[in-house]
């Protein structure tokens, strides 16, 4: 799964003609969006408007203070390249147009990579675990948090990966789970910064740098 988030930075997208931002992406978000009436006291982070695709491959959220653009896909698709950069053009479209009406503040990229085979979640626990009895291992969890430099911003680079039983909205299995979590630590201020932002964003959260947390170069 990939998540793109963006919080803003003035007033409540909301207000501003929320479905402005479907027709962006309307050759995926390709069924009726549902709105959503909240009380007006209701928390902002709570999906207004929510829209989905056909094939529920693609979904998206519209909050009264952020957007969650998520690409889902099955274990055929993992580090699967192409599905990625129709998700990251879809990414472009939103942020350029949450942008120019509501301005963006921090950007969030999650990619969420499943495995099934036995052979992957076998070499995870030989290179991650190398110091302990591994022979009859059923669960095991790593985990990194890592502070990278771009331009003058801090990105929490957040590594987790699971192997075991996980239970994900699309999934229940015994599985190998490589979480990617990247977002700025402090505010983007110039009113284009997140162009240059995202893409570095989504440079590190891409299903390669996943297969690599693995595999290795």
């Amino acid at each position: 799964m990939h998540d793109l988030i963006l919080p803003f930075s003035k007033s409540s997208i909301y207000s501003t003609k929320p479905y402005k931002l479907l027709p962006k992406i309307g050759d995926v978000i390709d069924q009726q969006p549902v709105l959503n009436n909240f009380p007006e006291n209701f928390p902002d982070e709570f999906p207004r408007v929510s829209g989905t695709s056909k094939n529920n491959k693609f979904a998206l959220n519209i909050s009264k203070n952020r957007v969650d653009l998520f690409l889902n896909f099955n274990d055929e698709d993992t580090y699967n390249e192409v599905n990625y950069e129709i998700f990251k053009n879809h990414a472009r479209n939103i942020s350029e147009e949450v942008s120019s009406t509501n301005g963006i503040n921090r950007i969030g990229t999650i990619t969420s990579t499943i495995s099934l085979d036995d052979e992957v979640k076998k070499l995870f626990i030989d290179s991650y675990f190398k110091k302990i009895d591994n022979q009859m291992l059923t669960d095991a969890e790593f985990r990194t948090n890592n502070i990278k430099k771009f331009k003058y911003l801090d990105i929490n680079s957040n590594l987790k990966i699971v192997m075991g039983d996980v239970e994900l909205p699309t999934l229940k299995a015994n599985c190998l789970l490589i979480n990617i979590d990247n977002n700025n630590r402090n505010p983007i201020l110039e009113e284009r910064g997140w162009d240059s932002a995202l893409e570095f964003l989504l440079d590190s959260s891409s299903p390669s740098m996943a297969k690599k947390a693995i595999f290795g170069d």
